[in-house]
């Protein structure tokens, strides 16, 4: 995303149509939809998470205008809407029957809870300040006041169009604090857009309409209808559309990260912990499909079963958790925020071993990749005290968190497919150090 930066900064463009900037968009694309109703309206919206039930847990949303969806159609029997993503000739559709949402005009919002079935894999995140606001359930009016002159930059579907869009957050409304103005060009059919403080990436606001009087637009605040939202689900002792279920990105429907069965208490769709590594992974091109091929499943749990920083780094510890188990997905953090890792469906042992597995496979988040096991060559060893991975691919020595001495072997053309050039898994270095390692068991 410092990419994505550099390139507002530096051009401060009104609109940048999307051909001219998939560098931008490519990390966001997948979280914006073009919305279309059955009587012909449209707008844009966005796949968001926020807390629920508490701040432990996640819950999965379509956010757009009141005008665009409000109470009436969400009333309708049989009312369906289009989704389209990414500018794809293929649309999403929901229907709306039986939806938990909210809805409200002062706000100009409107919030649909997601479903297992709707499939939809990658979401926004609010912005830390927003995020705690919610969290405290503080009614301070003066809380978005740090937002002032923020840069800012919108994603959206204006005439239909994925574009981008950059501003600054000029003014917040003394009468309606929740509502301020904004110098995003906007067009029609911007109506719903997520806006994104650019220095985190992450959502404040919606848009809702431009000002025919000035050069400005305005949005909404999101820390204020998600309030009411949470506050109207705990009225109601509303659990959400998963009825008390995980249901997790694509078909994994539990994660475990600490060794409890907690599909009892989560209604959400990400992690109990939000700092979980396997948040990362998951909205990966393929992984999900891979890991029902490999495990013969469709119905998959991750259960965490190791974590370094929490059971210790030396390759004792990491066997003492994880040497008996079949099918582990091991995932790495570096010190430089590069995220990677691999699967296989054998046991590590405790003792010294090469092992092949022809359904093993690594990844990498940068590279949106998975890399294969060569059929009938090594995949993985392990050398109990000394060092442990992935065949000529991923080493993780001794001690690597507190060491700081870790590396990642240059090639593996061997014994892993689609490698394209030297140390692509740690973007072009032959050393990396660790900042986390974390080890999932996935199950039926």
């Amino acid at each position: 995303m410092e990419a994505i930066k550099e390139k507002l900064l530096k051009e401060r463009p009104s609109t940048i149509s999307y051909e001219s900037s998939e560098e931008i968009l490519n990390q966001m694309n997948k979280k914006i939809c073009k919305i279309k109703m059955k009587d012909g309206a449209q707008g844009t919206g966005f796949f968001c998470i926020i807390p629920f039930p508490n701040e432990d847990n996640f819950l999965p949303v379509l956010i757009t205008n009141n005008h665009i969806i409000n109470q009436q159609s969400l009333s309708k029997e049989n009312e369906i809407i289009s989704l389209m993503i990414r500018n794809e000739q293929k649309v999403k559709v929901i229907n709306l029957s039986n939806r938990k949402s909210y809805t409200n005009p002062d706000y100009d919002i409107t919030i649909i809870e997601l479903k297992q079935e709707d499939n939809i894999h990658n979401f926004l995140e609010l912005d830390d300040n927003i995020l705690n606001n919610i969290l405290d359930n503080d009614d301070n009016d003066n809380s978005n006041q740090i937002y002032l002159k923020e840069t800012l930059y919108i994603l959206q579907y204006p005439e239909g169009k994925l574009s981008v869009s950059y501003g600054v957050l000029d003014t917040i409304l003394i009468d309606k604090h929740f509502n301020f103005n904004h110098s995003c060009s906007t067009k029609s059919g911007s109506s719903g857009s997520p806006i994104i403080n650019l220095s985190s990436n992450k959502i404040i606001g919606i848009h809702k309409e431009g000002l025919q009087s000035s050069n400005h637009n305005r949005g909404t605040f999101l820390n204020y209808p998600i309030r009411d939202f949470i506050k109207e689900k705990i009225k109601t002792n509303s659990k959400g559309s998963y009825n008390n279920k995980i249901i997790n990105i694509g078909k994994i429907n539990n994660i475990d990260n600490n060794n409890n069965d907690i599909g009892e208490k989560y209604s959400g769709i990400i992690p109990l912990k939000k700092s979980a590594l396997i948040n990362y992974i998951l909205p990966m091109d393929n992984l999900i499909e891979k890991l029902n091929n490999v495990t013969n499943s469709t119905n998959l749990k991750a259960k965490l079963i190791y974590k370094a920083t929490r059971d210790g780094d030396s390759i004792k510890n990491f066997s003492d958790k994880c040497g008996n188990i079949n099918n582990t997905l091991i995932i790495i953090k570096t010190t430089e925020n590069l995220i990677f890792g691999g699967f296989t469906r054998e046991t590590w042992g405790s003792t010294e071993i090469d092992k092949k597995d022809d359904y093993a496979f690594c990844f990498s988040v940068k590279n949106n990749k998975i890399y294969e096991a060569v059929k009938g060559s090594y995949s993985i060893f392990f050398y109990p005290g000394n060092i442990f991975g992935f065949f000529w691919f991923i080493d993780i020595k001794e001690n690597s968190l507190t060491n700081g001495g870790s590396d990642h072997t240059p090639w593996s053309q061997g014994y892993y497919e689609g490698i394209t050039s030297q140390f692509e898994l740690n973007g072009g270095k032959e050393d990396f150090h660790i900042s986390e390692i974390e080890c999932y068991q996935i199950c039926s």
